[in-house]
Protein backbone atom coordinates (compact mmCIF):
# COMPACT_ATOMS: atom_id res chain seq x y z
CA UNK A 1 0.00 0.00 0.00
CA UNK A 2 1.21 3.50 -0.84
CA UNK A 3 -0.33 6.67 0.59
CA UNK A 4 -0.05 9.43 -2.01
CA UNK A 5 -0.62 12.85 -0.45
CA UNK A 6 -1.42 15.45 -3.09
CA UNK A 7 -0.58 18.59 -1.17
CA UNK A 8 -1.10 20.70 -4.29
CA UNK A 9 -4.75 19.63 -4.40
CA UNK A 10 -5.29 20.59 -0.78
CA UNK A 11 -7.07 23.77 -1.66
CA UNK A 12 -10.19 25.66 -0.69
CA UNK A 13 -13.12 25.40 -3.06
CA UNK A 14 -13.56 29.14 -3.01
CA UNK A 15 -11.84 32.11 -1.33
CA UNK A 16 -11.96 30.93 2.26
CA UNK A 17 -11.00 32.41 5.55
CA UNK A 18 -7.95 31.18 7.41
CA UNK A 19 -8.39 27.69 8.79
CA UNK A 20 -6.11 25.38 10.75
CA UNK A 21 -3.97 22.87 8.88
CA UNK A 22 -5.47 19.98 10.87
CA UNK A 23 -8.74 19.32 9.10
CA UNK A 24 -11.85 18.98 11.24
CA UNK A 25 -12.99 15.63 9.88
CA UNK A 26 -11.88 12.79 7.62
CA UNK A 27 -13.84 11.93 4.50
CA UNK A 28 -13.44 8.34 3.25
CA UNK A 29 -14.24 7.43 -0.34
CA UNK A 30 -13.69 4.14 -2.21
CA UNK A 31 -12.77 4.07 -5.90
CA UNK A 32 -11.32 1.61 -8.41
CA UNK A 33 -7.58 1.95 -8.96
CA UNK A 34 -8.20 2.06 -12.71
CA UNK A 35 -10.21 5.27 -12.24
CA UNK A 36 -6.90 7.10 -11.78
CA UNK A 37 -5.01 5.55 -14.71
CA UNK A 38 -3.68 7.87 -17.39
CA UNK A 39 -3.75 11.07 -15.33
CA UNK A 40 -0.17 11.49 -14.08
CA UNK A 41 2.70 10.97 -16.54
CA UNK A 42 6.49 11.13 -16.59
CA UNK A 43 9.19 10.55 -19.20
CA UNK A 44 12.80 9.53 -18.58
CA UNK A 45 15.44 7.62 -20.52
CA UNK A 46 16.00 5.05 -17.75
CA UNK A 47 15.37 4.49 -14.08
CA UNK A 48 18.96 5.60 -13.39
CA UNK A 49 18.15 8.98 -14.91
CA UNK A 50 14.87 9.56 -13.15
CA UNK A 51 16.34 12.32 -10.97
CA UNK A 52 18.01 14.08 -13.89
CA UNK A 53 16.84 17.53 -14.86
CA UNK A 54 15.76 16.16 -18.25
CA UNK A 55 12.99 14.01 -16.73
CA UNK A 56 9.63 15.44 -17.76
CA UNK A 57 6.17 15.46 -16.20
CA UNK A 58 2.63 16.31 -17.21
CA UNK A 59 -0.97 15.80 -16.10
CA UNK A 60 -3.97 14.83 -18.23
CA UNK A 61 -6.65 16.65 -16.25
CA UNK A 62 -9.41 15.46 -18.58
CA UNK A 63 -9.07 11.94 -17.16
CA UNK A 64 -9.84 12.96 -13.57
CA UNK A 65 -12.87 10.81 -12.59
CA UNK A 66 -16.25 11.68 -11.15
CA UNK A 67 -16.07 11.40 -7.35
CA UNK A 68 -19.10 11.54 -5.05
CA UNK A 69 -17.56 13.60 -2.27
CA UNK A 70 -21.02 14.29 -0.88
CA UNK A 71 -21.39 10.53 -0.24
CA UNK A 72 -18.05 10.37 1.59
CA UNK A 73 -18.09 8.71 5.02
CA UNK A 74 -17.09 11.15 7.76
CA UNK A 75 -15.11 10.44 10.92
CA UNK A 76 -13.33 12.41 13.62
CA UNK A 77 -10.03 14.14 12.97
CA UNK A 78 -9.27 17.59 14.46
CA UNK A 79 -12.78 17.66 15.91
CA UNK A 80 -13.84 14.71 18.06
CA UNK A 81 -17.62 15.12 18.12
CA UNK A 82 -19.13 13.14 15.24
CA UNK A 83 -20.94 10.91 17.72
CA UNK A 84 -22.68 13.98 19.16
CA UNK A 85 -24.45 14.75 15.87
CA UNK A 86 -27.86 13.26 15.18
CA UNK A 87 -26.99 11.87 11.74
CA UNK A 88 -29.11 9.43 9.77
CA UNK A 89 -25.94 8.51 7.89
CA UNK A 90 -22.32 9.52 8.50
CA UNK A 91 -22.03 11.22 5.13
CA UNK A 92 -20.69 14.62 4.12
CA UNK A 93 -24.04 15.77 2.73
CA UNK A 94 -25.80 14.80 5.98
CA UNK A 95 -23.19 16.22 8.35
CA UNK A 96 -22.96 19.54 6.47
CA UNK A 97 -26.41 20.98 7.37
CA UNK A 98 -26.08 19.66 10.93
CA UNK A 99 -22.71 21.40 11.21
CA UNK A 100 -24.46 24.62 10.22
CA UNK A 101 -27.09 24.01 12.89
CA UNK A 102 -24.38 23.53 15.51
CA UNK A 103 -22.78 26.86 14.51
CA UNK A 104 -26.03 28.84 14.42
CA UNK A 105 -27.22 27.58 17.81
CA UNK A 106 -23.76 27.84 19.43
CA UNK A 107 -23.83 24.13 20.12
CA UNK A 108 -27.46 24.03 21.18
CA UNK A 109 -28.48 21.75 18.32
CA UNK A 110 -26.50 19.35 16.18
CA UNK A 111 -29.45 18.37 14.01
CA UNK A 112 -30.45 19.71 10.59
CA UNK A 113 -34.10 19.33 11.64
CA UNK A 114 -34.05 23.01 12.62
CA UNK A 115 -33.96 23.88 8.90
CA UNK A 116 -37.13 23.77 6.82
CA UNK A 117 -34.94 23.48 3.71
CA UNK A 118 -32.64 20.72 5.00
CA UNK A 119 -33.24 18.58 1.91
CA UNK A 120 -32.32 21.50 -0.35
CA UNK A 121 -29.04 21.89 1.55
CA UNK A 122 -28.29 18.21 1.01
CA UNK A 123 -28.88 18.64 -2.72
CA UNK A 124 -26.47 21.56 -2.76
CA UNK A 125 -23.71 19.30 -1.45
CA UNK A 126 -24.55 16.76 -4.15
CA UNK A 127 -24.44 19.43 -6.85
CA UNK A 128 -20.96 20.50 -5.74
CA UNK A 129 -19.47 17.09 -6.60
CA UNK A 130 -19.44 18.14 -10.24
CA UNK A 131 -20.92 21.32 -11.64
CA UNK A 132 -20.12 22.55 -15.13
CA UNK A 133 -20.72 26.16 -14.14
CA UNK A 134 -17.22 25.99 -12.68
CA UNK A 135 -18.04 25.78 -8.99
CA UNK A 136 -17.95 21.98 -8.76
CA UNK A 137 -15.16 20.22 -6.89
CA UNK A 138 -14.30 18.17 -9.97
CA UNK A 139 -13.96 21.27 -12.12
CA UNK A 140 -11.81 23.04 -9.52
CA UNK A 141 -9.53 20.02 -9.21
CA UNK A 142 -9.17 19.78 -12.99
CA UNK A 143 -8.28 23.46 -13.11
CA UNK A 144 -5.54 22.86 -10.53
CA UNK A 145 -4.28 19.77 -12.39
CA UNK A 146 -3.92 21.73 -15.63
CA UNK A 147 -1.15 23.71 -13.96
CA UNK A 148 0.93 20.52 -13.94
CA UNK A 149 2.03 20.79 -17.56
CA UNK A 150 0.78 19.04 -20.69
CA UNK A 151 2.25 16.72 -23.28
CA UNK A 152 3.39 19.57 -25.51
CA UNK A 153 4.76 21.79 -22.72
CA UNK A 154 5.68 19.49 -19.82
CA UNK A 155 7.35 20.44 -16.56
CA UNK A 156 10.79 19.06 -15.62
CA UNK A 157 12.71 18.04 -12.51
CA UNK A 158 13.94 21.61 -12.30
CA UNK A 159 10.42 22.69 -11.37
CA UNK A 160 9.94 22.11 -7.63
CA UNK A 161 6.72 24.09 -7.39
CA UNK A 162 3.38 22.73 -6.19
CA UNK A 163 2.22 22.83 -9.81
CA UNK A 164 4.46 19.83 -10.65
CA UNK A 165 1.86 17.35 -9.42
CA UNK A 166 3.09 14.31 -11.38
CA UNK A 167 6.56 14.77 -9.89
CA UNK A 168 4.92 14.93 -6.47
CA UNK A 169 3.04 11.67 -7.13
CA UNK A 170 6.14 9.89 -8.44
CA UNK A 171 8.15 10.89 -5.36
CA UNK A 172 5.95 8.63 -3.23
CA UNK A 173 7.36 5.62 -5.09
CA UNK A 174 10.98 6.68 -4.65
CA UNK A 175 11.92 5.56 -1.15
CA UNK A 176 13.87 2.87 0.70
CA UNK A 177 10.93 0.49 1.14
CA UNK A 178 11.72 -2.33 -1.34
CA UNK A 179 8.03 -3.16 -1.80
CA UNK A 180 7.32 0.42 -2.84
CA UNK A 181 10.51 0.81 -4.87
CA UNK A 182 9.54 -2.25 -6.92
CA UNK A 183 6.48 -0.33 -8.06
CA UNK A 184 8.78 2.18 -9.73
CA UNK A 185 10.58 -0.58 -11.66
CA UNK A 186 7.19 -1.94 -12.74
CA UNK A 187 6.22 1.47 -14.10
CA UNK A 188 9.35 1.55 -16.24
CA UNK A 189 8.37 -1.54 -18.25
CA UNK A 190 7.85 0.35 -21.49
CA UNK A 191 9.82 1.71 -24.42
CA UNK A 192 12.56 4.09 -23.41
CA UNK A 193 11.77 7.78 -23.63
CA UNK A 194 8.01 7.34 -23.96
CA UNK A 195 5.41 8.85 -21.68
CA UNK A 196 4.77 6.53 -18.72
CA UNK A 197 1.47 6.72 -16.81
CA UNK A 198 1.77 6.38 -13.04
CA UNK A 199 -0.43 3.43 -12.12
CA UNK A 200 -2.08 2.84 -8.77
CA UNK A 201 -2.93 -0.49 -7.18
CA UNK A 202 -5.53 -1.94 -4.86
CA UNK A 203 -4.95 -0.67 -1.34
CA UNK A 204 -3.30 2.60 -2.37
CA UNK A 205 -4.69 5.76 -0.75
CA UNK A 206 -4.87 9.13 -2.51
CA UNK A 207 -5.12 11.89 0.05
CA UNK A 208 -5.80 15.63 -0.09
CA UNK A 209 -7.89 18.30 1.63
CA UNK A 210 -11.17 19.93 0.69
CA UNK A 211 -12.75 23.02 2.23
CA UNK A 212 -16.39 23.95 1.63
CA UNK A 213 -16.85 27.72 1.78
CA UNK A 214 -20.07 28.43 3.68
CA UNK A 215 -20.56 31.52 1.53
CA UNK A 216 -21.89 29.21 -1.17
CA UNK A 217 -24.73 28.06 1.07
CA UNK A 218 -25.86 31.32 2.65
CA UNK A 219 -25.40 35.07 2.35
CA UNK A 220 -24.97 35.80 6.07
CA UNK A 221 -22.20 33.41 7.07
CA UNK A 222 -20.30 35.25 9.81
CA UNK A 223 -21.44 32.75 12.46
CA UNK A 224 -20.62 29.69 10.36
CA UNK A 225 -17.41 27.74 9.92
CA UNK A 226 -15.95 26.71 6.61
CA UNK A 227 -16.29 22.93 6.49
CA UNK A 228 -12.94 21.23 6.05
CA UNK A 229 -12.06 17.60 5.41
CA UNK A 230 -9.03 15.42 4.86
CA UNK A 231 -10.09 13.27 1.92
CA UNK A 232 -8.86 9.67 1.82
CA UNK A 233 -9.63 7.82 -1.40
CA UNK A 234 -8.93 4.13 -0.86
CA UNK A 235 -8.45 2.22 -4.11
CA UNK A 236 -9.85 -1.25 -4.68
Amino acid sequence: MTVVTLSSLSHAMYSTRNISTTRSYCMDVSMNSSDFDNIFFFKTTSIRDINNETTKFYVNANNWPDISFSEGIVSNNGKQDIEDYLLKENKVKILGPSWFANNITNGGSKSSDIFANANDLIKQYESLDSNETGIGIKQLIKCKLREGGNEMTPLTNLDNSKQNISKDVLSHFMNDNPLVATRLFDLMVSDNNSWIPIKFKKGDVIQFDIIYDVGFFCVESSRLEDQDYMVKITLC
